[in-house]
Order: C-alpha cells, then structure tokens, then sequence
C-alpha cells in the first residue's frame, strides 16, 4: 500500500456544460467540462494531496461525479452515486468533493453517477502519481477507450428498457469507439446528422526512439469491451486497477469496461508509424459478427509515432503474429504482497445470480438480482429484487446515519437491495453469470482478491479451494460468459467442456440448479475493513440503469457516529427544491424576453404556509436534522422507522454459521486471521471520524481514535482486542480542537502521573481550563487564518482598513442611490404598515419547532424583484477586476456583487450581474455566458431568478417584553451604527422609521385610557410612566392592568421593531437574527431567512423546566438563553469602533474582541516594538532595524517610533485590519478537522454540557456518556430509570448553509 508522502492541496473548479462534439466526425450535443470535452479534462494528483474538486451543475438535469476505483476510506459522502451517498446536483448548484488522497497510486477515471450521463460524454481520467515509485520509463501518457453514441443516453435508455418494442433485452450497439476522443464514422451512414470527414482523425503518440513508456490504458466505455495491441510492440503490464503488479509481458490485452492497466511500452523497433489497435466487442467476441449498425466502425485505432518521422506517413506494415499471447490477468502477481484471509464462523459467503426479465407489475424490464447465503453447508434464498432508486429517495447513506440510531427496528430501503456487514468480517461473492455475454462487476470502496473464475455447470463444481498466497487485487473484474457450443447454444449441463469436470458436492445445489446450462462465475473476497454504504454492480452502463446493482451497508455500528458534512444536506434540499420548479434554481433556460422591472417593495401579501418545506416549498424528505450552529446531528428520535423490512435486505453484521474449515474450505479449523500476513490497517485514522468523540464507543472494542488494537486486529481472532490506551498529547500542541472529554483525560492522566495529585480535577475546575483552551486555540486558529489570506484580494477589499475603501464606498452609493429611495418610497406610502414578524397564534407548540420550518402565514413584504444575472462559481484566482474589465461594457451594466468564499466549498465566490432596470436579460446572457476571463476560467452564467422567503421559527422567549425592549435597542444601535458607515443621514434614516412608528402607535392604548405620547426613543419604562401600567412578566402577566393595555404595549415595541428590522434587511441587506450582512440584495436574499417568533409565550415555563438535567446534575443554560446571548453579542462585536472600543472595559464590550484574538491597537503595537529591541549588554539595546545602541529599551522604542514610522504604522494597520476581520460575525475561517480527516468537511461542534455551551448537545446514549461525562452504555435510557432529557435543537429538515453563525462570539463556527 502506498505511503503519505505530499499534503499539498489541489484544486479544480468544473462546470459540467452541454455543448455540440464531433469526436468521430458526427455532431451531437455532449457534455464536458468548461467548455471541453470530458476526455481533456484530467484530474492529476499526488499521493497525500487534499483534492477539492468544485463542480457547478450548468446542465438542465441533475447530476454527480464519482471517483472510480477510490476507497474513499472515511469520506464515504464523497463517493458520488446519486441515490447512495449523496443526492443529485440540481442544475445550476454547486458541490465540492473535497477529501485527501491517501494510501492509493495509480490510474483511475472520473465519471458521472447519475442515470447515463457518462454515455454522454462526463468522464475522464484520474491519475494519482507516487513520487517515491521506483520508475522504469520515461514518458506517461493516458490512452482513453471508449464507445460513442449519436443518441442521446436518455432516449437510448427508454428504449433498451421497453419491453414491447424492444423484447428480447437487446442493449443499445455503440456507433463508433473513440481513443481519447477521436474517431471516424462513415458519414455516409449519418442520415439527419451533420457529419464532416474534416473533424475526424487518429489519436497520435510520438515517443522518442528507445525510450521506455508508461501508457495507461482505461476503458471508459458503457458497453464495449477492446483488445489492445500495438503493431510490432509487446506490452509489459505492471498495474492493475491501481494496483503495483509483478511486470508480465503479453502482446494483446482484453480490457473491459471501468478496468485500467499500466503498461511498459519500449519503442525499440525500427523509426516508423504503427498503429496503435482497440478492438471492439462485447462479451465473447459474438458482437464482431453480428450485424452492427451501419456505419459503425468496429477497429478503433490510433497512431504510435516515432520522432523524426511524419505522422501523416504511411504505417509500417507488420507481419500478424500467429499465436499471440492474451493477457489472463489470474497470472498477475501483485508488487504488494498481501494474503487474502480465511474465513471464520462468522463471516459469510454471498451467490450473486441475475437474470433480465419483466414481471407484470413492472412497467419496463429489470434485471432480478437473486441474493443467496450459505448457511450449514446450505444455499438460502435472501432476497429476489431489482435494484429500483427513485429520485425522491432519501440517499441510502443519510438514511443509515439519521434514522437507524435511535430505531433498533430500522431496516435499509427496499429498493437499494442491501445487506448490512459487520466491521471485520470475511465477505466472499460468487457472482453466477447466465449469460452469454461477460459482464464486469466493480466494488466500491474496496480492491476484492480475485480468487477463482471461469465456467461451471453448477454452483456445487465452483472451486471453493483458493491459493491464497498474495492472489490479484483489483476493483473490476470481468466474470465470464456462459460458454456456447459450436452451433452457438448456450453449453448444457450434460455436456463436459475443458476445465469443467464436476467437483464433490460439498454444498447442496440452488433449487431447479440440477438441470441448468452451464455457466461463468468469479469468486472475490474483500475484508469489511471501510465503513460506509458501497455499491455493486454491473458496469455496462444499460444494466445499471436496468437495476443490475447490490449495496452493502459497511459497519452500521460507525455510521451511526458519523457527522455528515453540512452540504450534503443542502444538496438534498436543492434537489428537491428543483423537482417541484426546475426553472427556479438558476437554471440555463431563460424567459423569453425576460426584462428587470425594478426592485421596489410590493405590499404586504400573506404567503402561502411552508409546512415542513423548503423556502421553495419543495418537500425537503427525511433528512438529517441539524443542531443549533448548523451542523448536522448524529441523531434524532423517529416516531417510526423510516424503511420498513423487507426481503430485499439482508443483516449478516451478526454471526453466522458457516462451514468449518477444512469442508470447503482449506486451511486448519483453527487457523486465526489476526496472524495472516496482510495485517492490513485502515487508511490514515480513518476510523476517527465515525467516533462520536475521541475515545469512541468502548463496547465496540477499540481504542482510542476508533482504530483496532494491534494493528487493526484484535488478539482472539473474533475481533474484540483488549482496551489499550495510546500516550496522550498535549491539546495545545495540536492543530486541532479537541472536545472536552479528551481535554479533560489528558489533564487527569496528567495529574495522575506528574503532579501527584491523583486525577481529582472537578468538572468545574476542568470546564474552566478547558474555555481558557478553547479561547487560545480560537485565536490562534483566526490569526492563522489571518496570515494565509492577508494577501488575497477578497479580503483586503472587505477588512483592510484602506483596501476596503473603494468597494465599501461602492456599496454605500449603492445603497444611498437605489436601496435608501426605494424604501422611502414605499414607507412613506405606508407598504410596511402591517408588517409583523409574528408567527400565527398556534402553530408553534413544541421545542421540536424552535428555528424548524413551522407552519406559518408570512406577514412581510414579499422579496423585491432583481435585475441580474447570476454568475455561478468564481475561483479566488480570478480578481474582482478581471470579470469587471469583461463586462462592464455591456448593455445596462451597473453593477458586479460577489459573495463572500465558502471554505467548505473550495474557497468558490458566487456573483451576481446587476444591470439598469428594463434591461433585456436575455440578450445579456447571450452575450456574457461563456465568455473567458482567464486561460482557466470562464464565465457561467444563469439568469436570477427570485425565491420566496424561507423561515424559521424563534424560541417564544423573544416574545417576552423584556427581550423586546432588548431587541429594540439593538436594532437602534445596528440602524444607527450601518447608517454613519454608509453616510446616511439621521433625518432620512434612522429618525424616518421612528417617526413613522410615532404615527402609527399614536393612537394605541397604553394605560388608563391615554394614548402614547410621540417620542423618538421611547423605553419599556417609558412606556409605562406615560400609560400607568403595571410590571409585566416574563410570561406576559400583567401586574393588575387591563388586557388591552397590555396588548397596546406590545404592539408598540413589535411595530417600532419590525419596522428596524426590515429596514435593515430592505437598506443595508443585514439580518438581525442572524446576524448575516451581505454586499447587496441578491446575495442577501439567497442567504438569509425570514425568522418569525412564537405567540406561544404562555409556555415558557414549561419549556425551561423541561430543559432541565436530572437531579443529580447541575441545570445548564437554556437553548434560548444561549442564542440570545450570541445575538447580543453579534451585536456588540458588529458596533464596535475598532479605533476607540477595542478594550475590557465597558460599555461596548470591547473583550468580546478580545476573547477571539483581537488586541487593543497600542498594546500590539507596542508588544511588537519590544520585538525589534535586541539586548545587547546590561545597559545596551540595539535597534533591530538600523542596528543603533541605546542605553534603555524605553529609548529604542522611542527611537523606533520617531524615525521608523512606517514600521509603527504597519503594525496599527495590521492589527486594525486583523480587528476588522475577527469583528465580522459572518467571518470566512477554515474547517478544522480531527486526524484523518482532511477533506472531509465535516462540522466540528464544540464538545456541549460544559461551561458556557452547556447544553445536552447531541446525547450520545449510545457512545458512552450521558450528560456531562456519565457513562450509559447501549441505546435505551439510563440505567437507574432516570428520564431522558428533552433535545431542545431537534430538526425538521436541513437548514440553510449560508445562515450566519449563531454560536458564542467567543468561539469559532464549522458550518
């Protein structure tokens, strides 16, 4: 297995685009990647490389990619199939595969994983290179085979699969092959097509003479298989799939589809073309003689050409070799040596057979998938089904996660065709093949031991003998034909062919299997050492999509801990979001005649209600909730299994019986796996990331880290090694955050061993150490996050205190000219009167609703018409100024708006083209979509198109009085605050609301009869002094008033607050709940929510004593106390002056800065002088600068800031610029992530019921602790009968990625 070697981060940022191709002369719409063909576009890396691929969607259907042949080892959401591990990427989206290449070298291929998109075009190679590989050649070139159709696969597809006009099952014969994308295809046969010989050609590779060269050779096809050969060469194979091979030289290579080979090829023959040949079949070679469509052309063949000679010259003729040798890669011997294991008790065996038929309640034809176990020596039917995905079902991986913790009773869906292994466990396939044609069967996840394949006539004669002695490693294998007889029958059981002599029936046959032909098979074994949900299947692409697939669900007990990243919930909601308004989700397709009409405020409208939905109002489905930062929960209660059994499943993750060594198979009975050589560990660490924390689950037996003792293994051959504990580091010397309980560990073993003190730290004690912790390790995590992106433009533009000028001063004429008159306008013609940010009476009953997708009517204005279009993914190497040059001549231009970068998604800006109102759009889109920027960037461009509000429901405490006052001042403090950034007048702004509010509220009743008197900023105790009323408490209780009196109250302190709050969001595109702020209206509409709060006041207090812990802890801030707390903290950091209020003292709170990093400008500044003062004797100091001695250190700094003033006011601009960037509540920071996770974006919480962030958090009942540090091992209730606690963050569906962040302001954000 390779080694880490590099940790260098790739990036490659694709659109998928759909554009006319003609690789064989014949043009057809195809896909491709940034305007080029799949085949040109290469991903290359080294071993150890974080890869962060963004791929936007420009297609008008949904997609994916995957990885072919990559382990994915702990980054399982990164393997791409639609439907298992991820949903589709709705067209005009973005995703970022983003993970770190470890453990694996070699040739590989991207391809689409979504319907047949790869049939049309979307793949290409993956090379991962091993820098300390010993190399025996001098050149690397890729050589790509591939099938092509002048059809489209959508339309290919309906037409395999209908039964009626297509009975007998006959897949879609390919048109022409292509070798790395050329081809020629007789244009005489190119009847409706258009068709030039001009734009055909052969594939040529020139090599120097006698040089050596790596030519890695991938089938790419979705159908045809090739022999490879080149004229006059020999071929010395020396990789497989990604696996180092012993070199074995043969003259013709059968290579099936998604297979690679490395090949040696030596051009030591006399200077000259030759061809370069890939035969195309399928199956036997029974498609050569077939009738193939007209025109076809069956011989593929490229050029291989010497230096120094024309490659237009004629090729050399060679003489054909009568016996050559064809590769049988069972004589492969792997570099590696790695033995396959033998089976044990409680591992199984697995009969794959499959047969293409359609039953009467199918609607087209499927391929049945018969799943059989051995058991007793005994083959039992498991299941018989076909593989049926549906575009509204929940990814297998997100069900398995979500809904299979909490529920013993869960079971896989249906239609996924499952089966759930155990961690550990020995799995053998014996895939049966009835048909006369091969079919290559590929794992993912996995490189499978290719023990034994051939033919057999029946399941009994299958070899169950195997050398096991370091066999073939691979990922795709080709399982044989049934054999045919001369008359070209399939071969009866009766008859006796070579190789096929009958064995002793050591297992008893399947039924009606006495008197069946005979048939091909393959026997592979793979450990189930790679958690995860991991697809089997055919890959002829037509059998796929006819349900020729099987899932293996890997260590269901990991899953369960895994954190999914937070984009695999926002994929899912844009899916579904596209399915119920395909036009909607900045799709390609425009309006005809699409013109701006201005974005002025309509009037107050009613909404309809968004009942557990999207702001589309697209069902979201069944997905993983979130908790209150935004990260997705390990798990959440289920009223009911989200699948319910079904045979199509199978659980074989408890033991089994299984033959005793020594019946089928060889070996001693007592043989252990645990001493066989392989010994194979988990990729780096991988097994961390499904630990709930750090030490994970102790019942599952393995130590810390989540890996296995010993190298992987346990001592007693049944996997359950003995605890061990490795050395714990010190947290602060490590790079990532630790959670508490890790923390706390390492300062008690400390305790234990050093100080004598016996490991009696209090969790108080510990909880105070570890905020100190957390505090340091934030700030440093933020200045080093400062210090890579200081230099880039984005940032400079949006903290340097003088590089942000120009585009704060564009921002703030934006809103003074369009922003500022609009709602002037519309306030003033009373629009806003009857706003409310109030959700209806009734509708929010429960904690589980808090900031959930209640059902609500919407009493706001609805979002203001844009006129833009909307530029879908920019890479930070583009500048701002590049795509201003490139378009700002365009008609109506007025505009460019550009988000701020998405750590989790590749550092990609999103952008958005404003032009003048009336503007014709679509000439616009004409005109700038695709056009280049750069060599490597290209614009792509979707019309804007507005979506209504989306919401969230506030906990009812915001409906109190108390918050209200509270609230309200807040909202003055952020109006005036953003007012004298943008240079908006107090008279025109601010003032002009509270004004309007005075009229209003004038009239309503406050207390004995007396109406409100006007008054700019009146309080809560204003209001009662001027109306008589009586305290009111927290629950709405009126100290002996009038109802109404009441009523009156509110009404005031809500309207004057809605009021603020919508003028924030309408003029300075800030929203207060969230806190998110953008730099126009376009980016803030697609970011932020409408939240609404509760009328529920009354139940308040039963909501707090619910949220109370069991009487032997202590009570933990409510969920409500804590968000409240981050609002008025955002607050605060957002008001701060950064040249006056950075300071611990009060009243602006200038320690919130503090806490994160930030320093006081003069002490920075002054604590950076004393770095530059070098003591030199006793009484001697040395400037640093200008090498000057002094007789004080006091001198050198004096001397410092009077002739190196420059130096002085560096530091105060990089210290304010640091201040600006910390300061920001919505701050661009990196994912922090635990060993062996690199890449995978997950979020990474801070650790919950401690200290200021204690909460119940994500109760682990299950992972070994309960509350704040108990232990309650299993899934029910603890143990002494207490009640468990009420999760107050219970999720209805996914929330918005793009929410600002609402944790403490004295911690960092993983969302």
């Amino acid at each position: 297995m390779a080694a880490l070697v590099s940790s260098k981060t790739v990036e490659y940022y694709w659109t998928i685009t759909n554009f006319t191709q003609s690789p064989d002369g014949v043009q057809r719409y195809a896909f491709g990647i940034n305007g080029v063909p799949g085949y040109n576009s290469s991903i290359n890396v080294d071993i150890g490389d974080q890869l962060i691929l963004s791929v936007t969607n420009d297609l008008s259907d949904p997609t994916s990619l995957h990885i072919h042949g990559l382990s994915q080892n702990g980054t399982n959401f990164m393997d791409g199939p639609v439907g298992i591990t991820q949903c589709a990427i709705a067209p005009g989206r973005t995703y970022v595969y983003n993970f770190t290449v470890a453990g694996q070298s070699g040739t590989y291929w991207w391809h689409a994983h979504n319907k047949a998109h790869y049939m049309d075009g979307l793949r290409g190679p993956f090379i991962i290179n091993d820098p300390d590989e010993s190399k025996d050649y001098t050149d690397d070139v890729v050589i790509q085979l591939t099938d092509w159709y002048h059809a489209q696969s959508d339309d290919l597809t309906a037409a395999y699969l209908n039964g009626t006009t297509n009975p007998s099952g006959a897949e879609p014969i390919w048109d022409t092959g292509l070798m790395n994308g050329m081809g020629k295809y007789n244009c005489t046969y190119a009847v409706g097509y258009i068709c030039s010989t001009t734009a055909q050609s052969n594939w040529t590779w020139t090599a120097e003479p006698n040089s050596v060269t790596r030519v890695r050779l991938i089938n790419t096809a979705g159908f045809a298989a090739f022999l490879f050969q080149i004229d006059g060469h020999s071929l010395t194979v020396i990789e497989v799939d990604g696996i180092l091979v012993q070199p074995y030289t043969v003259d013709m290579i059968a290579i099936n589809i998604a297979q690679r080979y490395s090949l040696l090829v030596t051009a030591n023959q006399a200077s000259g073309n030759y061809l370069i040949r890939a035969d195309m079949y399928h199956g036997s070679p029974w498609t050569i003689s077939m009738m193939m469509p007209a025109g076809s052309n069956m011989n593929v063949t490229g050029i291989l050409n010497y230096a120094g000679i024309a490659p237009s010259d004629p090729v050399m003729e060679v003489a054909a070799i009568d016996a050559p040798i064809l590769l049988d890669d069972m004589q492969l011997v792997p570099v590696e040596a790695i033995e396959a294991p033998n089976p044990t008790s409680s591992d199984f065996t697995l009969l794959f057979e499959f047969t293409y038929q359609q039953m009467i309640s199918d609607t087209y034809q499927k391929y049945y998938i018969q799943a059989s176990t051995l058991s007793a020596s005994t083959w039992n039917t498991d299941f018989i089904s076909s593989y049926s995905p549906s575009a509204n079902n929940t990814p297998v991986l997100i069900d398995s996660v979500q809904n299979s913790f909490l529920n013993s009773s869960w079971q896989p869906p249906a239609w996924a065709n499952t089966i759930k292994i155990k961690r550990g466990q020995v799995v053998d396939i014996i895939v049966r093949n009835d048909d006369i044609g091969e079919h290559p069967f590929h794992l993912h996840g996995h490189s499978f031991w290719l023990l034994s394949k051939g033919v057999a006539n029946n399941v009994a004669s299958i070899p169950r003998t195997y050398d096991l002695t370091n066999p073939l490693r691979r990922d795709t294998v080709t399982v044989p034909g049934a054999p045919l007889d001369s008359n070209g029958g399939v071969v009866l059981n009766t008859t006796a062919i070579d190789g096929g002599e009958m064995m002793s029936n050591s297992a008893s046959l399947p039924p009606g299997d006495e008197d069946a032909a005979w048939f091909g098979y393959a026997v592979l074994r793979f450990v189930a050492d790679n958690p995860g949900v991991w697809l089997f299947h055919c890959h002829i692409e037509w059998h796929i999509e006819a349900g020729l697939v099987m899932t293996f669900i890997e260590s269901l007990e990991d899953l369960q801990q895994l954190v999914l990243p937070a984009q695999t919930g926002e994929t899912c909601k844009d899916f579904r979001a596209w399915q119920q308004n395909p036009n909607a989700t900045g799709s390609s397709s425009s309006a005809a005649g699409l013109r701006c009409a201005g974005w002025a405020a309509a009037a107050v409208a009613v909404l309809p209600k968004q009942d557990a939905r999207d702001g589309a109002g697209a069902d979201v489905g069944p997905l993983p909730a979130l908790d209150v930062d935004g990260n997705p929960l390990q798990s959440q209660p289920q009223s009911q299994p989200q699948s319910q059994s079904s045979a199509a499943n199978i659980d074989y993750s408890s033991n089994q019986n299984f033959p005793s060594a020594g019946s089928s198979y060889s070996g001693p009975s007592n043989s252990n796996y645990s001493n066989n050589k392989r010994q194979r560990d988990f990729s780096p660490d991988a097994l961390a990331k499904y630990n709930a924390d750090y030490r994970g689950r102790r019942e599952n037996n393995y130590g810390y880290g989540g890996r296995y003792n010993d190298r992987g293994y346990g001592r007693d051959n049944n996997y359950s090694g003995g605890y061990s504990r490795p050395r714990l580091e010190d947290p602060a010397t490590l790079d990532y955050l630790v959670p508490f309980r890790q923390f706390a560990d390492y300062w008690r073993s400390k305790s234990r061993h050093g100080t004598g003190r016996g490991g009696d730290y209090t969790d108080d004690e510990l909880g105070v150490k570890y905020r100190e912790y957390r505090e340091q390790f934030q700030s440093k995590t933020l200045w080093s996050f400062f210090n890579e992106r200081k230099n880039d433009e984005w940032f400079l533009e949006k903290y340097h205190p003088t590089d942000s000028k120009p585009l704060r001063s564009q921002i703030n004429t934006r809103k003074l000219s369009e922003a500022l008159p609009f709602w002037t306008k519309d306030f003033s013609d009373g629009k806003f009167d009857g706003i409310s940010f109030d959700a209806s009476a009734g509708q929010v009953e429960s904690a589980e609703d808090i900031d959930g997708f209640g059902g609500v009517d919407l009493k706001v204005p609805k979002p203001w018409e844009l006129c833009a279009l909307f530029l879908k993914s920019m890479p930070l190497t583009v500048s701002r100024s590049e795509v201003l040059n490139a378009i700002k001549d365009t008609k109506g231009f007025k505009w460019l708006v550009l988000s701020d970068p998405r750590s989790d998604k590749g550092f990609v800006r999103l952008g958005w083209i404003v032009f003048e109102e009336g503007t014709d759009l679509d000439a616009a889109l004409t005109e700038l979509n695709g056009k280049t920027i750069s060599e490597s960037f290209s614009l792509s461009l979707a019309l804007q198109v507005s979506q209504p509000y989306r919401t969230r429901i506030l906990p009812v405490e915001f409906n109190s009085l108390s918050r209200l006052e509270q609230d309200l001042a807040n909202v003055r403090r952020l109006a005036r605050s953003l007012d004298l950034e943008a240079g908006i007048s107090e008279e025109s702004g601010f003032s002009l609301v509270e004004h309007r509010a005075d009229e209003i509220t004038r009239n309503f009743p406050v207390g004995n009869n007396q109406t409100n008197p006007a008054n700019d900023e009146m309080s809560i105790d204003d209001l009662r002094g001027a109306g008589g009323i009586g305290d009111v408490s927290e629950t709405g209780e009126n100290g002996g008033n009038s109802g109404s009196e009441e009523v009156g109250l509110v009404k005031q302190m809500k309207l004057r607050l809605d009021f603020l709050i919508e003028y924030l969001r309408r003029v300075h595109w800030y929203d207060y709940y969230s806190g998110i702020e953008a730099a126009g209206p376009e980016d803030f509409l697609r970011r932020s929510w409408v939240y609404l709060r509760s009328k529920n006041a009354g139940n308040v207090a039963g909501q707090q004593q619910q949220q109370q812990y069991p009487s032997d802890r202590k009570q933990q801030q409510p969920e409500h106390t804590r968000l409240i707390e981050r609002l008025d903290s955002r607050v605060i950091l957002r008001t701060l002056n950064l040249a006056t209020d950075v300071s611990e003292t009060p009243p602006w709170g200038g320690a919130h800065l503090l806490k994160l990093g930030g320093q006081e400008v003069e002490k920075y500044v002054d604590k950076k002088l004393d770095a530059l003062v070098a003591e030199v004797d006793e009484e001697k100091f040395r400037c640093a600068e200008c090498s000057k001695l002094f007789r004080g250190k006091e001198f050198v700094k004096k001397h410092l800031r009077g002739k190196h003033e420059s130096l002085v006011t560096g530091f105060e601009t990089e210290i304010l610029f640091f201040n600006a960037y910390v300061r920001d509540p919505n701050r661009v920071h990196n994912n922090i992530e635990k060993p062996g996770g690199a890449g995978s974006m997950q979020s990474q919480s801070f650790p919950q019921g401690y200290g200021e962030r204690g909460s119940y958090g994500q109760q682990q009942y299950g992972g070994g602790y309960y509350g704040r540090g108990g232990s309650s091992r299993g899934r029910g209730p603890p143990r002494d009968g207490r009640q468990m606690p009420v999760d107050p963050r219970s999720r209805k569906s996914y929330d918005d990625l793009d929410v600002a962040p609402v944790g403490d302001v004295a911690e960092l954000n993983y969302d």
